[in-house]
């Protein structure tokens, strides 16, 4: 059996398959009368057609007429059963999914969503709470918070911990949300550009267009440095401009400002824990603006941390595809911090105050399995596989298991995280390994004992 989780939120919805590298898809369409995109594709015409783009389907997933509907998409639930079947491309053998759900909609369209799945010919089997599967920091005695962004909004889910972590109330605010956010910034550097260059990117649509094409990367950009060289190229000309990240930072200061409130209300007289997606902690702003609140604690969960808990609790999680319940406490082992903020420089994977648990198991192909006391690794025409091995053979790829961890075999040329993976590193949730030059990606995963 091959086991996925899929992650519904409209910034990209998120497949993961152990083994894969996880497939992200923007919850954006472009409806035209012969065609309609969908994802990446329709991002990069939505400048170009904004009269035909809808980004709002997952939000309101009902099934209400479209005011831009075409002949085959009437409704925002014909848009994600169109977008759901555009990613669900499973490759042969028994499939099972565990879908990753935002608290904030309501039974009926948590109906509709279990009705478009299996008409996409998804095998659900389990449904779950985004913030209880993504949740990993504990902080007795405070409000543990988990934070999201989402395309229109920026919801805010409370957390009860104890021998289970428990959603007890999610907040939606509302205009605080990605596509918003990026006509801000974007808006800021157009005027940087015109008082250093006189060239307005937003006068004409393509050069709109490229700015918001060109945007992530720079975000990216500004995440690891202060201040990055921007350049756009249109119409056989180039435009460069050095913009700092303390411009976009004060772009989105008013904005934030409602989450800052809606944090200190929910801390007073006991302080608050927040652990920030990977996606919100990616937004230039939002880290300054609650490092100004007093006795406020900010983490990092590690990337894709929502389809990583469902994978590595889907025991706990999965009910069948006959009788599906939504999941909103599970057992955990938290990480119990003490105080320390993130700071601005930190890049987007980065965990703060406290190291990543080492990994216990790897999954390739959906299976998870236990170097005992070693794994090696192998791929021919067949396909790729792991098998257990007694750690002698140094001519074959190996994950041993040592009193320090997992570890890699040192001879062999592994990427640890898309990166040379160094001599004498442990293995930790969440990391993906693969040797050069081959396209198998190995996930490494944490799992509890009574748990695999």
């Amino acid at each position: 059996m091959i086991l996925s989780a899929l992650e519904i939120n409209d910034t990209g919805l998120t497949l993961l398959t152990g083994g894969a590298e996880p497939l992200v898809s923007p919850g954006v369409a472009v409806i035209e009368d012969r065609r309609l995109l969908l994802g990446i594709d329709a991002m990069k015409q939505s400048r170009l057609k904004p009269g035909r783009v809808n980004s709002r389907f997952w939000e309101q997933l009902n099934l209400e007429p479209l005011g831009n509907g075409g002949r085959d998409v009437r409704t925002a639930a014909d848009l994600a059963y169109s977008h759901l079947k555009s990613i669900w491309q499973p490759a042969s053998g028994e499939h099972e999914v565990i879908l990753v759900v935002p608290g904030v909609y309501n039974a009926e369209q948590l109906g509709l969503l279990l009705g478009i799945t299996n008409e996409c010919g998804i095998p659900v089997t389990g449904l779950v709470d985004t913030a209880v599967a993504g949740s990993r920091f504990s902080a007795p005695g405070r409000q543990l918070l988990h934070l999201d962004v989402h395309m229109h909004r920026l919801v805010i889910s409370e957390l009860e911990e104890g021998k289970l972590i428990r959603r007890q109330r999610t907040e939606i605010i509302a205009g605080v949300g990605q596509a918003s956010l990026r006509d801000i910034w974007c808006n800021s550097i157009a005027d940087a550009f015109i008082r250093n260059t006189r060239f307005d990117p937003m006068h004409q649509a393509e050069s709109e267009q490229l700015l918001h094409d060109r945007l992530p990367g720079w975000l990216e950009s500004l995440e690891q440095q202060d201040s990055a060289m921007l350049e756009v190229e249109t119409r056989g000309r180039k435009y460069q401009l050095t913009i700092k990240r303390e411009q976009l930072v004060q772009a989105s200061r008013e904005m934030f400002r409602q989450v800052v409130r809606q944090v200190a209300a929910r801390g007073k007289g006991t302080g608050v824990l927040v652990q920030l997606t990977h996606r919100a902690r990616a937004l230039p702003g939002l880290v300054e603006a609650l490092q100004e609140l007093e006795d406020c604690t900010v983490m990092t969960l590690e990337a894709h941390a929502g389809v990583l808990g469902a994978l590595q609790h889907a025991d706990q999680i999965r009910s069948g595809q006959d009788a599906l319940r939504f999941v909103t406490s599970l057992p955990w082992t938290p990480r119990e911090i003490v105080g320390s903020e993130i700071s601005t420089g930190t890049p987007p994977n980065t965990r703060i105050g406290v190291e990543v648990p080492l990994a216990t198991h790897l999954v390739l192909q959906g299976i998870a399995q236990r170097p005992a006391p070693a794994l090696a690794f192998s791929q021919d025409s067949q396909g790729a596989r792991l098998s257990l091995s007694d750690g002698s053979e140094g001519n074959v790829p190996e994950i041993r298991l040592t009193e320090a961890g997992l570890m890699l075999s040192e001879q062999h040329p592994w990427l640890l995280n898309g990166e040379p993976a160094e001599p004498g590193q442990a293995l930790r949730a969440g990391d993906q390994l693969q040797l050069t030059g081959s396209g198998t990606c190995l996930m490494a995963i944490r799992l509890e004992p009574g748990h695999g």
